[in-house]
């Protein structure tokens, strides 16, 4: 974009339409400057080709200037907005007006019970602020911030927890779930087998509504039974023993508890391939 390669652009996104990719992430730095005009030009370059997008950004007036020039669906990945009781107005009246949805975040660090009550309560807080500024109650998506198992073991665990808090006071939540961010640090056959029975985990809790950003996963028969049962323990029970030996068997080390950022890849094809595994 900086090239202002718009050609290139355009046949990446044709060709991952094809794929069968429904949204486009738009990472938006808060001080963009001289990109917003090349901003503008891309959305209407790509709306008219159906092109959805998630707008990830720390500036809610770019943030409201994008949802504005598209006619298409958007979700609204900006924290700055929707995560403190000033709401901004603008980026708000922007998402009621189009019919975007909204990503609310608890902004809470940790997950000990106190937090996970935090987070909870924080999310169904700014859900509140952004039903109140205009978006409409089935537009609003909770992100409960899954932070990676090397760094916290229990993170699945938690967030389930922190998820069913929420449900119980809005039945109707819909959740954004990076599930990347929670193999962040791995790599390899361990990554896949960590996301392939985290997305089993959550179906059988029958967490309905909910929208995971995934890249790897792994088939059944890739990994023995023994390391089977050790990831279960891990993502079920936040057995910190399983996840050192998992690691010191895919040659990965002890677990570096360094922050990770969140990850936005989203490739249909991996998780319609899982889904196939499962099935089978």
């Amino acid at each position: 974009m900086r090239e202002r390669n718009y050609d290139e652009i355009v046949s990446i996104v044709l060709t991952q339409l094809e794929y069968g990719v429904r949204y486009f992430d738009l990472c938006v730095d808060q001080d963009c400057g001289e990109e917003r005009e090349a901003l503008s030009t891309l959305v209407r370059l790509l709306t008219p080709l159906g092109v959805n997008f998630m707008i990830s950004s720390a500036d809610p007036e770019v943030a409201a200037d994008i949802v504005l020039l598209t006619n298409n669906h958007c979700i609204v990945n900006c924290f700055a907005a929707f995560d403190s009781d000033k709401l901004n107005r603008s980026l708000a009246k922007a998402c009621a007006d189009t019919g975007a949805y909204v990503v609310v975040f608890p902004y809470a660090t940790g997950f000990d019970e106190v937090n996970v009550k935090h987070k909870a309560s924080r999310l169904i807080r700014h859900y509140e602020l952004t039903v109140d500024a205009g978006v409409s109650i089935d537009h609003v998506l909770f992100d409960p911030f899954i932070i990676p198992v090397v760094e916290c073991p229990e993170s699945a665990k938690k967030t389930l927890q922190v998820m069913r808090r929420v449900s119980a006071s809005i039945p109707q939540s819909k959740f954004l779930l990076g599930a990347n961010n929670f193999a962040r640090q791995t790599k390899g056959q361990l990554r896949s087998i960590l996301l392939s029975f985290m997305l089993e985990h959550f179906a059988r809790e029958e967490m309905t509504h909910v929208l995971m950003n995934i890249r790897d996963v792994a088939t059944c028969d890739s990994f023995s039974q023994e390391h089977g049962r050790l990831v279960k323990n891990v993502i079920q029970y936040g057995d910190t023993p399983a996840l050192n030996r998992l690691m010191e068997h895919y040659g990965q080390g002890q677990p570096s508890h360094q922050h990770a950022a969140t990850c936005f890849d989203v490739e249909r094809n991996y998780a319609q391939q899982y889904l196939h595994a499962m099935t089978q």
